[in-house]
């Protein structure tokens, strides 16, 4: 408590709060990754991906399916958000965290920022500026609490020395990368594609009702077992970034819990506070 965290840009912020969030939400952290691939565990063998491949029947076997009968998804959408399952182990309160420095980041990328990059490269007082009154703050120490405005809102509301962190820096970031979640279905899509065909030769050959190619025999190809293995990874890996970006995409308001009011205290400029007390 007598030491401090560093938040470098808004990004990091959003990181940070969301960590808490869930840190003191729903199972202990040494179990929370257990349930969340029990989850997708379960949420993978639901879909139809695996099924064996329904035989016709003849007239006499059977009655004809249903046009309007429903079919499971071949594979199931990525779930936007990951919520920490209910719990009695939820804490009603979370404790104070040592005082946080906001430190604003801002990462030019992109050809169209070239004019802005030349310009800050003669402009780097500023930076240096505020690098060096970042750290003056640390060395003072002198913090304020961080208060949540009273507003007419029935979901709790981050407070503005938070919500207005770094906004300038969020603002920079590429328009292109809000195509993250097209991008990761087009690489699903194209995965799906491929693993029928593979998962049709796992078969095959596993049950020998073909022999196996030159190439196969040289190389083998994944085995039923191993697909599925496979595909657990790929999913959890996209899962991952998805869930990632919905926490730090522009867009997203800052991950905010009732809980968090008064837990936060920050490192304020001492002139900053001084007027303060002056005005009052």
């Amino acid at each position: 408590m007598e030491g401090g965290i560093v938040i470098i840009g808004r990004h990091s912020l959003k990181e940070f709060l969301e960590g808490i969030r869930r840190g003191w939400s729903g199972e202990p952290v040494e179990r929370r990754q257990d349930w969340e691939d029990d989850r997708l565990s379960n949420a993978l063998d639901a879909d139809s991906v695996f099924d064996e491949p329904e035989e016709p029947l003849a007239a006499d076997e059977g009655q004809p399916r249903e046009e309007s009968e429903e079919k499971k998804p071949l594979y199931a959408p990525i779930p936007r958000s990951l919520s920490p399952p209910s719990s009695s182990q939820t804490n009603p309160s979370i404790p104070p965290y040592p005082p946080l420095l906001l430190v604003p980041f801002t990462n030019l990328i992109g050809f169209t920022k070239m004019p802005l990059m030349i310009f800050q490269w003669f402009q780097e007082r500023k930076k240096v500026q505020a690098g060096a009154e970042a750290a003056y703050k640390l060395v003072i120490a002198q913090t304020a609490p961080v208060v949540a405005e009273e507003l007419d809102s029935e979901t709790p509301q981050p407070p503005s020395v938070l919500s207005t962190f770094d906004l300038e820096g969020e603002s920079s970031i590429k328009s292109s990368l809000e195509s993250k979640p097209s991008e990761i279905e087009k690489e699903r899509e194209k995965y799906y594609t491929s693993l029928a065909t593979k998962l049709a030769t796992a078969r095959e050959l596993a049950r020998g009702t073909r022999e196996a190619t030159k190439e196969e025999w040289e190389n083998p190809p994944p085995t039923e077992v191993e697909l599925r293995s496979e595909r657990f990874k790929k999913e959890k890996r996209w899962r991952e970034e998805m869930d990632g970006w919905d926490i730090v995409r522009p867009s997203a308001t800052l991950p905010w819990d009732k809980r968090l009011e008064g837990v936060f205290r920050v490192f304020v400029h001492p002139a900053t506070e001084d007027k303060k007390e002056e005005s009052s």
